[in-house]
């Protein structure tokens, strides 16, 4: 936690191993026993919210590669019958909750540190982990067969409404990390 030309680069290496080697450890060697199922389902735990994050450099940047990860092993898998796909799970009290407060706001960032208050002291909404299990749960059941490579978040998006429009979702980019191109929005620039 704090501006890139502060952190130390071990640190910022270490979330890259636990996040992105981590996940892809995780997904390879669970490969040759979803291949063996009828039909197999990997989520993934990407992070960040929906925009930068100034001062979380390694965590943002690790959880992006997580993202790109699992979009791409959707791709590499999807004629096996395996879906991947990824959650954002939202503001859950976690470790890093401590570790903003213990980094104080001159590293995490006023705007971090105060958010990171509010949540510590119940004033900000966070996610249950409940909230972030349903979701997992739905992805890996049978009905959101067909639904990979996506991106969903436990906080915003209603799994009931995903279920109402999975081909659709699955027909757009929506849910994706997807480089919106100005021909892609009926520009011609």
């Amino acid at each position: 936690i704090g501006p890139l030309e502060q952190i130390d680069a071990k640190k910022w290496e270490d979330a890259f191993r636990v996040n992105v080697f981590g996940s892809m450890c995780v997904a390879k060697n669970a490969l040759p026993l979803l291949k063996k199922s009828e039909a197999g389902s990997i989520i993934l735990f990407a992070g960040g919210g929906e925009g930068s994050l100034p001062n979380f450099s390694s965590y943002a940047s690790s959880k992006g590669a997580v993202l790109r990860f699992s979009e791409t092993l959707a791709a590499e898998l999807k004629s096996e019958r395996i879906r991947v796909n990824t959650i954002y799970p939202g503001l859950v009290n976690s470790g890093l909750l401590q570790n903003i407060i213990a980094a104080g706001p001159e590293l995490a960032g006023w705007e971090a540190y105060e958010r990171a208050q509010k949540q510590l002291q119940g004033e900000e909404e966070t996610v249950t982990p409940d909230k972030a299990g349903e979701l997992c749960v739905f992805l890996a059941s049978k009905e959101a067969a067909g639904i990979t490579g996506k991106l969903f978040s436990a906080r915003w998006d209603d799994i009931e409404k995903i279920k109402k429009h999975k081909d659709e979702i699955m027909a757009t980019d929506i849910y994706s990390s997807k480089r919106i191109k100005p021909e892609d929005r009926g520009y011609d620039w």
